[in-house]
């Protein structure tokens, strides 16, 4: 599901970017009438470009996302480390407590 999602999202950008760059070709052709089509070469090149940037993006952003996780779990390992010295000796100190309450009560 998500590779049909990825080429969704590239067939909306080649549609954008055709719809972009139509009137632009349009202008340049020269004005006059029944001037030629767009040169289909090109549309398949920028096609072809398209689909390269695509899939440029979807590596940048596993790259990123990779990045990210990897520090989450490095500062989540950090705080761990810093605070469960303490933590192991408040909860000894609280099971050391509980025995003293159950003697006690005895």
């Amino acid at each position: 599901m998500a590779g049909f999602n990825g080429m969704g999202r590239v067939l909306r950008l080649s549609a954008l970017v055709l719809g972009l760059l139509a009137p632009g070709l349009a202008k340049a052709a020269p004005a006059r009438m029944g001037s030629a089509p767009v040169d289909p070469k090109l549309v398949d090149e920028m096609a072809v470009d398209l689909a390269r940037y695509a899939e440029e993006v979807r590596g940048f952003r596993k790259a990123a996302t990779s990045i990210i996780q990897r520090t989450y779990v490095e500062k989540i390992k950090g705080i761990h480390d810093k605070y469960e010295p303490q933590i192991s000796l408040n909860e000894k100190e609280e099971k050391q407590r509980r025995m003293d309450a159950i003697a006690v009560l005895e």
